[in-house]
């Protein structure tokens, strides 16, 4: 533990140092399951809302539409996970380990 971040008392804190990794799942579903979280994101937005409220159906579906143009708008990894999409469509059949370049 670093007690330069914030030292004293207060809430625990921490920092880090050099680079962070987090690691996705498939952006693609097996088969037979339903899309989830970042694979949300590579769809068609009209069928990504109703995935979402049917996951969630006690969710009113205009916050949700509001919530999702929101982040089309706003969030820089959906337009790459757009692209990743498309890359995965055309490379369908050639292999089915392909890994997406992230640039």
């Amino acid at each position: 533990m670093d007690d330069r971040v914030i030292p004293g008392r207060g809430p625990f804190s921490f920092a880090i140092y050099g680079e962070l990794y987090h690691r996705i799942g498939a952006l693609l579903p097996n088969q037979g399951h339903e899309v989830m979280y970042a694979q949300l994101y590579i769809y068609n937005p009209g069928t990504t809302l109703h995935t979402r409220q049917r996951g969630n159906p006690h969710l009113r579906r205009d916050v949700l539409k509001i919530i999702e143009d929101t982040l089309l708008q706003s969030n820089l990894f959906c337009d790459l996970y757009h692209r990743a999409y498309e890359v995965l469509e055309d490379a369908v059949g050639e292999d089915e380990n392909f890994n997406v370049p992230a640039y």
